[in-house]
């Protein structure tokens, strides 16, 4: 069902989505909170990539990586695979 969800990005959406990650790291708060914004709207289809940014160097682009991941573009789309792991651990 999940991984139903994973569609390709649209052809645009591609070739911005690498510089929208970059920005998350951005030196202006204003630039970091667009970028987040955009990929969040980018939905289920960008969280491969908010994975491997997940693993940044950079402090900040790690975080806001984990936050769209947690809170934003992962959190409705992994829901179903936390609701079935809580119904498996109350089984136990």
């Amino acid at each position: 069902e999940v991984l139903e969800k994973l569609r390709p990005l649209p052809a645009a959406d591609q070739k911005t989505l690498p510089n929208l990650i970059a920005q998350l790291g951005d030196a202006d708060f204003r630039t970091r909170e667009d970028a987040q914004a955009a990929i969040k709207k980018m939905g289920v289809a960008a969280l491969p990539e908010i994975v491997k940014a997940m693993g940044s160097t950079d402090p900040e682009t790690d975080n806001r990586a984990r936050e769209l991941f947690k809170y934003g573009v992962g959190a409705n789309t992994l829901r179903p695979l936390r609701d079935r792991e809580d119904a498996y651990d109350q089984n136990d």
